[in-house]
């Protein structure tokens, strides 16, 4: 959930659970945001702290793999928990470029009492975009890129192309990812009244693809409006 909740403050609320081969993360999220709405840039800061839990399924010991003595697998077998702070700015110049920073777990701290030391990084995503909306047949383009590099995962880019028709009601996207990894992705969409489906799917080019079929993502939205 986002939405007002005064004049320019906004709140957020997100839950996330994840299943990525035998890897589960499960996270809950709250943030607040302020916007300064100038004629022609738009602009807003927000600050974000969440509840992180990272885990293995069971399930990781049905492969002739893994050792059931491996005492690091069973380390992770009971999961680690983060406490995170994270802080953001999102820019919109002149209703068609778009620009934002933020920074993922600037301040972050495990939770368990743990003798492990672990080295922090404080990384960053950055994004930029822009909006074609003057075309033909009422197609509206909105090419960007996000370039990402944080904590254990190395620089990469995804270079990104949106198409949205008849009035937001369907929606097309492809985006092709540089840098450590290597991978094409698609995304297809529809939207009816105020519910949004939509499905992605990406596959990789490294030597993990074969390990996989990709990486499936299926979203329901709900847009509750308030009265114009």
């Amino acid at each position: 959930y986002d939405g007002p909740i005064a004049d320019r403050l906004g709140f957020g609320a997100l839950l996330i659970t994840d299943s990525n081969g035998a890897l589960e993360t499960s996270k809950f999220q709250g943030s607040v945001s302020y916007t300064i709405d100038a004629p022609v840039n738009k602009i807003g800061f927000g600050l974000s702290a969440e509840f992180i839990q990272h885990g293995l399924s069971n399930d990781v010991f049905t492969s002739q793999l893994v050792s059931t003595d491996d005492m690091l697998i069973l380390q992770r077998l009971d999961g680690a928990s983060y406490f995170d702070v994270s802080f953001g700015v999102y820019g919109l110049y002149n209703g068609k470029l778009s620009y934002g920073l933020s920074l993922p777990s600037l301040v972050s701290s495990r939770i368990e009492s743990t003798n492990v030391l672990e080295e922090r990084e404080i990384g960053y995503l950055f994004n930029v975009g822009y909006k074609f909306d003057q075309l033909d047949s009422g197609l509206i383009l909105e090419p960007s890129l996000i370039v990402k590099k944080l904590m254990n995962v190395p620089f990469h880019a995804d270079i990104n192309v949106l198409g949205r028709f008849l009035d937001d009601k369907f929606q097309g996207g492809i985006t092709y990812t540089v840098g450590a990894d290597e991978k094409l992705g698609f995304l297809i969409g529809v939207g009816v009244n105020a519910i949004n489906i939509s499905y992605a799917y990406n596959a990789s080019r490294h030597e993990f693809q074969s390990y996989n079929n990709g990486s499936h993502e299926l979203s329901l939205r709900f847009n509750i409006s308030r009265r114009k």
